[in-house]
């Protein structure tokens, strides 16, 4: 009986509404069976012989087979075998007379449900049938459920799936920066204690062995200051840095001349310069349109990467040009100033070029040397971004170009509402 359980898939969707009955019944005409279930869609089945009956069987897989006791001697072996089929088999019910109850014939069907043909026997049929659908019905059910349960199941396991591939780049993004804090501030404790150690050690032979020498205490007295500075500026940096992952820094905005401000920025670092022997070359129009920006912040923004331009560059030439740029901004092509700031050092390896502007990242020579915290090109970019610009360095023939761009200050839609309430 196991093939006549075997539906297709539009069988099975015609099954969800239907009970599928089979009558064997020798007489089935002197009964109406089909008045038992009027009200509900149901495929009757009527057998009077053995051999019909045992085809049937296979014809359809009946929910449920009502045999009546003048078939009591044609049951086909094929009902007894799907009695073992559990929930997938027939639900057998004999009618049987009171006075056949005990006769042998019935033992072969130990798990059929009797049925006493007494003048009851209408409502107990009736109510067998209708017990079947409403178990059809749970079956329906619970079929249905276990789909969804399967469908849910499935979308948690992929959503699962995909959170903890998120979660494992995340933990590897924090061990990677937790890796990169924990050598920063080693690169940090470093460099503070640098200076610290030098001024220290000059301030002490000053005060326990005074050089008789004026020009000797002079110069001593220079170490310290240059000391002093680099120490002040480092924890300038840190603060900056702070102040701009917390939102806290305030700004100042107004129109500016980008010329004059880079010409400020050589003016201020002509001593580095000369110290290093480096070479400068500027290049501005004779006209600039003026841009909307914080002054004291895009000082700041040329001067570390012009200290980083010379550092690189040690003997060589630095490049600095401002010009009028173009580029397409939200699908409209808007005028910018482009500064950059071109040396002729060794160039940057190509996997530094995106970190190059990272926390806590060194590059170049700068790493395992004196050029402070590593936190001016990570500063710099903050800046300029909060300005509506932004910033990149490439290589070149002869070493690497740094470049950012300022919106002008005609347009203000780049950076309306961030500067509205500057923070103290």
């Amino acid at each position: 009986m196991k093939q006549a359980r075997q539906v297709s898939m539009s069988d099975d969707a015609s099954r969800r509404t239907t009970l599928y009955v089979l009558v064997a019944d020798a007489s089935a005409e002197r009964l109406d069976y089909r008045a038992l279930l009027s009200d509900q869609q149901v495929y009757w089945g009527f057998v009077e012989t053995k051999e019909v009956f045992a085809a049937a069987l296979r014809l359809q897989p009946w929910d449920v087979v009502l045999i009546d006791s003048s078939m009591a001697d044609s049951i086909p072996p094929d009902l007894l075998a799907a009695q073992d089929i559990g929930e997938d088999g027939h639900q057998i019910v004999l009618m049987v007379e009171p006075e056949r109850l005990v006769s042998p014939d019935w033992g072969c069907m130990p798990d059929a449900d009797l049925v006493l043909k007494r003048s009851n026997l209408w409502s107990v049929l009736s109510r067998i049938l209708r017990r079947a659908v409403f178990f059809q019905k749970l079956r329906q059910d619970r079929s249905i459920l276990e789909q969804e349960i399967e469908r849910i199941l499935s979308t948690w396991e992929i959503s699962v799936r995909d959170r903890t591939r998120s979660l494992e780049r995340k933990t590897q993004e924090l061990e990677t920066l937790s890796e990169l804090k924990n050598q920063f501030l080693e690169n940090v404790s470093h460099e503070l204690r640098a200076p610290l150690t030098v001024i220290r050690s000059y301030v002490e032979l000053l005060l326990e062995c005074p050089p008789d020498d004026e020009q000797e205490r002079r110069e001593f007295m220079r170490i310290i200051d240059t000391e002093t500075l680099t120490l002040s500026r480092m924890i300038d940096d840190l603060l900056d840095i702070s102040r701009l992952s917390t939102g806290n820094m305030s700004w100042s905005m107004q129109e500016l001349d980008v010329g004059s401000l880079v010409a400020q920025v050589l003016s201020q670092h002509q001593a580095l310069l000369q110290r290093e022997g480096v070479a400068t070359n500027l290049f501005l129009p004779f006209e600039l349109p003026r841009i909307w920006g914080d002054r004291e912040k895009l000082l700041q923004v040329v001067g570390n990467i012009l200290e980083n331009s010379v550092r690189e560059a040690r003997g060589g030439v630095v490049t600095v040009k401002a010009d009028l740029h173009s580029e397409e901004n939200d699908g409209e092509m808007k005028e910018f100033v482009q500064v950059s700031i071109e040396d002729t050092g060794p160039g940057i390896p190509e996997d530094q070029l995106e970190r190059i502007f990272e926390r806590f990242t060194q590059s170049r020579s700068r790493q395992g040397s004196r050029g402070g915290t590593g936190l001016g090109l990570p500063i710099a970019r903050e800046i300029v971004q909060h300005h509506g610009g932004r910033i990149w360095v490439e290589n070149t023939n002869v070493g690497s170009k740094f470049c950012f761009t300022l919106p002008l200050a005609g347009h203000l839609d780049l950076i309306s509402g961030v500067y509205d309430s500057p923070k103290d």
